[in-house]
């Protein structure tokens, strides 16, 4: 015998009718067997591990790009550790330029075993690379990233007309810390900033942004998802 006689069939199903045929069949027999989903799709870095003081922290670095683009920092440690022993910040760099494009605040763990940092850009387009960073137990700033990146010498760093050196963000991660950074203003405009200003863990909630010769302001800089 048919479950649904031929007038029933042939009708328009309104949300009263759905809900009654749902509740006889169940959902999983209209739609099949639903299973959740992950909410992202994550690219991680390789995890790097250090001891000290007897506490093993692991940290990386991931990024998300089938939406809005979302890089994530994320370290933990192998036993309890007090609150802002750990420390991390999620950065989101330009693929062409590393230029930092946007990055969250500094932000320190609870007493626990993990710390996580994410920061996401409000745009859908590709070209973007996640390079966190991470501070544990007094060890000083260490950086991870996506994709591997070749450890060569530091680079000779260029200099503008006021003998300031200028750099990007891959520049610091191989050991040449220049005094103007390449930065994107809020926007959308390639600049530089004092890496003393984005670095600085009390830094305000927007620095500026400055033209090449690091005394014409061009815009600024937000932290966060501001």
């Amino acid at each position: 015998m048919s479950f649904l006689n031929t007038e029933v069939a042939n009708a328009p199903i309104t949300r009263r009718s759905f809900i009654a045929v749902a509740s006889i069949v169940g959902i999983s027999t209209l739609f099949g067997s639903l299973s959740p989903t992950e909410a992202f799709a994550t690219t991680w870095s390789a995890a790097t591990k250090a001891t000290l003081n007897g506490v093993t922290f692991t940290y990386q670095s991931g990024i998300d790009a089938l939406g809005k683009v979302t890089a994530t920092t994320k370290i933990t440690a192998s036993k309890t550790v007090a609150a802002g022993t750990m420390k991390a910040q999620a950065v989101i760099v330009k693929s062409l330029n590393n230029n930092i494009v946007k990055s969250s605040e500094v932000k320190s763990n609870k007493r626990g075993t993990s710390l996580i940092v994410t920061v996401t850009l409000n745009s859908l387009a590709a070209g973007y690379r996640s390079k966190g960073r991470v501070w544990y137990s007094g060890s000083g700033w260490k950086t991870c990233n996506v994709a591997a990146m070749p450890r060569s010498l530091a680079p000779e760093l260029s200099v503008n007309e006021h003998g300031q050196t200028l750099g990007t963000y891959e520049d610091v991660e191989r050991g040449a810390v220049p005094d103007l950074v390449g930065i994107v203003a809020d926007s959308g405009i390639d600049g530089y900033a004092y890496w003393e200003q984005f670095d600085a863990e009390d830094a305000s909630d927007a620095i500026p942004v400055y033209a090449e010769d690091g005394t014409t302001q061009i815009g600024i800089f937000t932290f966060g998802d501001k």
